[in-house]
């Protein structure tokens, strides 16, 4: 099993986190997975 990364975005409400969260899925290789805190 090899090392993972995990991405924290930080900031207020409507600062743009899902939307960079979207754009980094795009752009990053290997699997990534976008985790909302209000999916908890």
């Amino acid at each position: 099993m090899g090392s993972g990364r995990i991405v924290f975005l930080n900031g207020t409400s409507s600062s743009g986190k899902s939307s960079i969260a979207t754009e980094l899925l795009q752009v990053l290789d290997g699997s990534w997975f976008h985790m909302p805190v209000d999916a908890f």
